[in-house]
């Protein structure tokens, strides 16, 4: 193949599906198509997975039945991998059709795309792709893990506490007992979710039982942390591979609740789509000395976990204590921060091609790790 053939998987079975939507067509678009080949893959929210030209145009989703539009087809990854090929098997009406293809790009927010789970099945099927490898999509999605990691690596995190929730059903007021040892307010999250959705301000233990309630739907593992009244948000992207990393500028997103919400990213205000289009502040009104902090930590963050692609770490800047706080990183970002490298002076474009190079070229690593010891354990006898 003279280019690069992507298969760019979106979609999927997660409550950020559609903002999932919004990023792959935004990157499906802004590829170099002199040198790519990009090929959509969609996974409905019945896990039926689809392709087809429709599929890299946002219009198409506004249509209640993606599936029977024109020119859209159900299609399958092979399991098994010829020669270092790899192959999309596409069904059309009155035939089938293998599509080679040269590394995946998942751009799946949340369950079943950011948090490891796909990754293994490239992995398991050897098949290049961009991004987080399993573990440290694992890790950064989950936001336990995380702050376990990092707080190992002395990075500021905010005071928090975990629990199950066969724990809390079990025992409530040990649970409740537990966690008002850090005192109210607080902030109350699903530990493995994103694009702020079941999050939660509790002031009370009304609320916070009402909150804890309202995470449970998202997930089984529950985490609290000590919120903070008068802070700012400062956010910062990281990309690259191993000893190659880059770091963005900074910025400041503009809430309009108590925490910054899934409205406040993806719909209020919206002039184009995507969640390059909420409220926020590039470069972030910051001074030096806090944007040398936030970017070192934004970069000891993502190396700690082995990241490798593009993500965005999340800060908290307490105003009253002057203190600064990592609170979580996303290694699949809405809109793959590109607004963010764009300030930088990186294009869209560009980021793209390095992200996939990164993929190919972190394949190829990993192919040329040992993976078979030949022994002599069957010429004994048992």
């Amino acid at each position: 193949m003279s280019n690069n053939t992507v298969l760019v998987i979106f979609g999927g079975r997660s409550v950020e599906h559609e903002i999932s939507i919004i990023t792959a067509c935004q990157a499906i678009n802004n590829f170099d198509k002199k040198k790519y080949n990009i090929v959509p893959v969609y996974i409905d929210k019945n896990n039926t997975w689809l392709t087809g030209k429709p599929l890299t145009n946002i219009d198409s989703f506004k249509k209640k039945e993606i599936s029977k539009l024109g020119g859209i087809y159900k299609c399958k990854l092979l399991p098994v991998v010829f020669d270092n090929k790899y192959f999309l098997e596409v069904k059309f009406p009155f035939y089938v059709k293998k599509i080679e293809f040269d590394i995946a790009f998942p751009i799946i927010h949340g369950t079943n795309g950011e948090d490891g789970t796909i990754q293994g099945m490239f992995e398991f099927m050897n098949i290049p792709y961009v991004g987080c490898g399993v573990l440290s999509s694992a890790v950064g999605m989950d936001k336990v893990a995380q702050k376990i990691i990092f707080e190992k690596e002395k990075i500021n995190i905010i005071p928090f506490k975990y629990f199950w929730i066969y724990d809390w059903e079990n025992n409530k007021k040990m649970i409740l007992d537990r966690v008002e040892k850090l005192k109210y307010p607080f902030c109350v999250k699903p530990s493995n979710l994103g694009s702020s959705v079941g999050i939660s301000i509790a002031k009370n233990r009304r609320e916070l039982i009402y909150a804890i309630e309202v995470a449970s739907k998202f997930d089984r593992k529950i985490i609290v942390e000590k919120a903070l009244i008068d802070m700012k948000e400062i956010n910062c992207s990281v990309t690259g591979f191993e000893s190659t990393v880059l770091v963005s500028v900074c910025e400041q997103p503009i809430k309009t609740e108590k925490i910054l919400s899934y409205e406040d990213k993806y719909i209020k205000g919206r002039k184009t789509k995507g969640s390059k289009n909420f409220s926020k502040l590039i470069p972030a009104p910051i001074s030096e000395s806090l944007r040398k902090q936030v970017q070192e930590w934004a970069k000891k963050a993502f190396t700690s976990l082995g990241g490798s692609g593009v993500s965005r770490i999340d800060f908290m800047y307490d105003n009253k204590t002057k203190k600064l706080f990592l609170n979580e990183i996303n290694t699949i970002p809405g809109s793959l921060s590109f607004y963010l490298w764009e300030k930088s002076g990186l294009s869209y474009t560009k980021l793209l091609d390095k992200l996939v190079n990164w993929g190919l070229k972190k394949h190829k690593i990993k192919n040329d790790i040992l993976f078979t010891y030949e022994s002599n354990v069957f010429n004994k006898d048992y």
